[in-house]
């Protein structure tokens, strides 16, 4: 009985090839549409889960009200996060991130008193508790002990490379942070 069926939609699509095209390349689009917003819908919702915590961590934007219109903002002041931390109890830690900073000019002087510059992309400022409060691992160094003082700097593995020449067991450095991530930094 089967068989007779198939038999008679394959006769049906040979004979009306337009029909079968149409339907065919219809049918491709549909499905290649599904499986792209598919893949679209799983990587945002992959933002930030190898975080420690990531379903108690929260990023607070903006919303700036005007008479005709609001306008949402992702970056807001800094003294926020005091506020925040002193008016809601809920709140258990709060972190401040300026940046990504981009055309940022580094100078330095290496060991043969050679002075290097390098201009960055994707320089970024925080608070001490950085990486205590993500959990984010360090390859050298204290997460508790880093950024304490304005001069303190964490560098990946390959832009400590690219400094130095090979990599120093002196510096601190960041390990890798996946792609989907507001943290991530292209090489």
């Amino acid at each position: 009985m089967i068989r007779n069926y198939i038999k008679v939609a394959l006769r049906s699509l040979i004979k009306q090839k337009v029909y079968t095209l149409i339907n065919v390349l219809g049918l491709s689009v549909g499905i290649a549409s599904c499986l792209l917003i598919t893949m679209f819908v799983i990587e945002e919702f992959s933002y930030d889960k190898f975080l420690t915590d990531a379903d108690r961590i929260y990023k607070v934007a903006l919303e700036r009200k005007y008479p005709n219109h609001s306008t949402y903002y992702a970056i807001i002041p800094h003294s926020y996060a005091d506020a925040i931390s002193r008016d809601f109890a809920e709140v258990e830690s709060v972190v401040k991130v300026s940046g990504p900073i981009n055309n940022v000019l580094v100078n330095y002087t290496d060991s043969h008193n050679e002075a290097k510059q390098f201009e960055e992309n994707f320089v970024m400022a925080a608070d001490s508790n950085f990486f205590s409060f993500f959990g984010l691992k360090l390859i050298k160094g204290e997460p508790k002990t880093v950024l304490t003082k304005g001069t303190d700097i964490v560098l990946t593995q390959e832009t400590a490379k690219r400094y130095f020449g090979q990599w120093k067991t002196g510096t601190l450095a960041v390990s890798s942070i996946p792609r989907a991530s507001w943290l991530w930094i292209p090489k």
